[in-house]
């Protein structure tokens, strides 16, 4: 099992141990996703993670490329709505199912961004706070309406969960800048999973 590498988790390992238990029972259904060009060369690296049985939730944007390596194992692109930046990846994992929650993310509600980020190899967890609700992103403002964070993810971790204290999916990590990030609502990722 991946150990966490932030410094607060070992604080909250100590104050919170049920918040560490739901991080690492999570993490089990998250996976790296390797992106691979025409001649088989690692052409970049996301996160994603399982979403029914061989089944894994990526973004879309982290699909640009001729193949792909799930935990080592080949994947093919299932489907993809790029208006909404999600897509879905074949792959023979066996790993378990993260369940998606119900209700959608609320304002000021703390999360859990959890992805490979920086190309490091363990997984990464940062504190989210959602800013605002119902908010379209300025580079994409035809997309469904989404959560905007106070804080910023990784490059890498494109694709991963946002899960709430139960290990509940609430968003994905989409997008960020230097301040701030953006990923859609799990009604959202809930029509397209529906869609499938």
């Amino acid at each position: 099992m991946h150990k966490l590498i932030l410094p607060f988790l070992l604080l909250a390992r100590l104050l919170h141990p049920s918040y560490t238990q739901m991080i690492e029972k999570t993490e089990q259904s998250v996976v790296r996703v390797q992106i691979l060009d025409e001649n088989g060369n690692k052409a970049g690296m996301s996160t994603g993670f399982v979403v029914a049985v061989h089944e894994i939730m990526t973004a879309a944007h982290c699909t640009d490329g001729a193949s792909f390596l799930v935990d080592g194992w080949m994947a093919t692109v299932a489907r993809i709505d790029e208006v909404n930046d999600l897509a879905i990846l074949h792959a023979q994992t066996p790993k378990p199912i993260l369940p998606l929650r119900k209700k959608s993310g609320q304002r000021f509600e703390r999360l859990s961004a959890i992805g490979y980020g920086n190309g490091l190899p363990e997984l990464t967890v940062f504190e989210e706070r959602v800013f605002l609700t119902n908010h379209r992103p300025i580079w994409d403002t035809s997309s469904a309406p989404g959560l905007l964070f106070q804080d910023f993810i990784w490059h890498g971790m494109s694709g991963g969960p946002i899960v709430d204290r139960e290990g509940l999916v609430v968003s994905i990590n989409q997008q960020s800048d230097n301040s701030s990030s953006y990923g859609v609502d799990v009604a959202t990722i809930r029509s397209f999973l529906a869609g499938r």
